[in-house]
């Protein structure tokens, strides 16, 4: 590798892996998808969580990181958008029971922040 940037070189290319188990701070889950030289999830993958959860997204050295991420959860809620860190940053989460939705950024600790919760029919809940 030449630092960042450049092509890398076929030895450096990730391995794939199908349904290897990992542990991060969002809980236990398989993976399968592309790796780093770690053997850490790297690139666009997919985890299913042992609490019911389901992410298909990117990932940056273990962690779930990167836009266009689909997170689901257990209930039927569904977060799409961009995640850092492990948490949601920016995007939108919708509530299964009544289709409303939340668009916007996420504090830290995934929590709505700066932005607007919606009714199923697109209408602002103030």
């Amino acid at each position: 590798g030449q630092g960042k940037g450049g092509v890398p070189s076929a030895s450096e290319t990730p391995a794939s892996v199908t349904d290897m188990s990992c542990t991060s701070v969002l809980g236990d889950y398989s993976y399968s998808g592309p790796v780093d030289e770690a053997g850490q999830p790297h690139g666009t993958g997919e985890a299913h969580f042992r609490n019911g959860r389901a992410y298909s997204g990117p990932f940056v050295h273990g962690k779930l990181q990167g836009t266009g991420a689909t997170f689901t959860f257990r209930n039927g809620d569904v977060f799409t958008g961009e995640l850092r860190d492990n948490f949601f940053y920016k995007g939108r989460y919708t509530v299964s029971s009544d289709n409303s939705y939340y668009e916007g950024t996420f504090d830290s600790q995934g929590q709505p922040s700066q932005g607007t919760w919606y009714d199923q029919y697109g209408k602002v809940i103030e």
